[in-house]
């Protein structure tokens, strides 16, 4: 199986991907990569983040890599795939009943895990999610008087595996992950809204993706 180039050259790269997925761009993908949560917020108050939950078979691969190669020191959350880092929590009442309606509007999404990014000193599952764009943009026209500059960016739907681990470890995360992987299919099946603990996330709610159908418009192709 053709192996990431990075790992081929033996030196550190920016954002790489092998496996046919497709890696960020310089400085601002890596920056999408890193949780951080200051400074943005409308309204003031305990960062919000929205994620998608995940089916089970893809959750349970992603959350074993992440417990084998995340930093233990800073491993404080569970694998998930970030829709937004810093909703307002004065807004939150709000924010719920937006995701309760978005919900039934929402049938569960597919995505393929197609292959990893390589960020340096950190891998991600790199996917391909058509439905993950739109239903981004649709909330972050609602929201985005609320929204700090990075929930205003388009996102690149990944999940990461290991941040901040260094070069060394980046290598061999890289060759174990890259040495047995084939791609999969997988499903998001639910949105999933936290509170940012200064580290460890709380979860607020789980809202059910439970449309059948896309919209008539709107919706992706």
């Amino acid at each position: 199986m053709r192996r990431c180039a990075a790992l081929a050259r033996g030196r550190r790269a920016g954002p790489r991907l092998c496996h046919g997925g497709r890696a960020g761009q310089g400085a601002a993908s890596r920056q999408r990569a890193r949780h951080r949560h200051r400074g943005g917020l409308t309204g003031g108050g305990v960062p919000l983040i929205l994620t998608f939950g995940l089916d089970s078979h893809t959750f349970g691969r992603v959350e074993a890599a992440r417990q084998r190669w995340f930093p233990p020191a800073r491993n404080f959350i569970p694998a998930h795939l970030t829709m937004f880092q810093q909703l307002p929590e004065a807004h939150l009442s709000d924010i719920l009943a937006t995701l309760a309606q978005a919900a039934g509007e929402t049938p569960r999404l597919p995505f393929r895990v197609g292959g990893l990014t390589d960020y340096g000193t950190g891998v991600a599952y790199a996917l391909t999610m058509p439905g993950f764009t739109w239903r981004h943009r649709t909330l972050r026209d609602g929201w985005r008087f609320a929204l700090g500059r990075q929930d205003r960016r388009d996102r690149t739907p990944h999940i990461t595996v290991q941040n901040k681990a260094g070069y060394a470890a980046t290598r061999r995360c890289l060759a174990a992950l890259d040495r047995d992987f084939a791609p999969w299919e997988g499903m998001a099946d639910r949105f999933l809204l936290w509170h940012y603990r200064g580290g460890p996330w709380e979860r607020i709610a789980a809202i059910p993706l439970s449309a059948t159908d896309m919209p008539v418009t709107g919706g992706p192709t």
